[in-house]
């Protein structure tokens, strides 16, 4: 064992344990942080936005992304599931249930489940 809990801490009985205080949370960002909003005073963000936002008019793609990512956020990642490949998915199917020889068309009745049929 390397002297961790399960959660990496440092555990009972580890040289280390309770004698270092770690780094400071967060010490160094605000530093930057707040050097950054010293520099961007009286006007300077507004013109830094423009220049993305006539960056972004001009088709450079790490404005567009920058600007949607803002405004709009990450798109939610979706799941789709298309009914053309039934074969595949009766196999699927008949594959996890132990199923050989199954006819084609019928795991989803056998299994008991309900179907929507579409168009």
């Amino acid at each position: 064992m390397d002297g961790r809990d399960e959660r990496g801490r440092f555990a009972p009985g580890n040289a280390w344990a309770g004698k270092s205080p770690g780094r400071k949370p967060r010490a160094v960002e605000e530093r930057l942080l707040s050097e950054l909003a010293e520099r961007v005073k009286n006007g300077t963000l507004g013109a830094i936005l423009d220049k993305v936002i006539e960056c972004a008019k001009n088709g450079d793609e790490w404005a567009i992304k920058f600007i949607f990512a803002y405004l709009v956020g990450q798109p939610v990642q979706r799941a789709s599931v298309s009914l053309s490949g039934r074969d595949a998915l009766d196999d699927w199917i008949n594959d996890l249930r132990g199923v050989e020889d199954a006819e084609p068309g019928n795991a989803l009745a056998e299994s008991g489940a309900e179907t929507t049929h579409l168009g």
